[in-house]
């Protein structure tokens, strides 16, 4: 209840302050998935929830510095974000991700891990891929406009088909980064054909 009126309260802001178009809600799969996007700015997962609407209850995975943000931290965690703890392989984290997804539920990862500024390099983590490849979830690319939104400026969120990562045995890390790749290189492509 509290992510729906928190969402439609957002998401009429957004609306106005920004002019949001919207391209591929058709791709949107019922049930469980792991939905990827590239990351520029702050908003960027408030662009993306908005575009796929109140009823697909997506769950963010958030860095676990903004748990102890004042005011911030205490909606992320009403609003059921799972914090990651990006030194290392959080478990925690993984186990509680792979329980939405088993639950039917969606994840939101930004698999570059931090917001990429123009310029800036960063090694890409696999583990949106590894948590669809163990769940069997589809994984659905998503481009959201680079750069920073600035007020009424049109931002677009353009939602891929959504595709599944299959593996012949447990996957290695080498066969997840590969996967990775693809994912990115699906997600940027969405953006090229704007």
């Amino acid at each position: 209840m509290f992510y729906k009126i928190v969402l439609s309260i957002v998401r009429r802001i957004f609306l106005i302050l920004h002019r949001v178009r919207i391209t591929g809600r058709e791709n949107i799969p019922e049930g469980a998935a792991v939905v990827c996007g590239n990351h520029t700015a702050q908003h960027d997962p408030i662009f993306v929830i908005c575009a796929f609407g109140i009823k697909q209850h997506l769950i963010p995975l958030s860095k676990n510095e903004n748990a102890s943000k004042p005011g911030l931290g205490w909606a992320l965690k009403k609003l059921g974000v799972i914090f990651v703890d990006r030194a290392g392989a959080d478990f925690g984290a993984i186990k509680r991700s792979m329980l939405v997804l088993k639950n039917g539920g969606k994840l939101l990862i930004f698999p570059e891990g931090t917001r990429m500024r123009p310029g800036k390099v960063v090694e890409v983590k696999n583990g949106a891929a590894m948590l669809a490849c163990r769940c069997n979830a589809p994984l659905v690319p998503v481009f959201i406009t680079n750069g920073r939104k600035r007020l009424f400026t049109r931002v677009d969120v353009v939602i891929g088909e959504p595709y599944y990562v299959k593996s012949e045995g447990k996957p290695t890390g080498e066969f997840l980064d590969a996967q990775t790749v693809i994912l990115m290189d699906r997600i940027f492509a969405l953006g090229a054909s704007e």
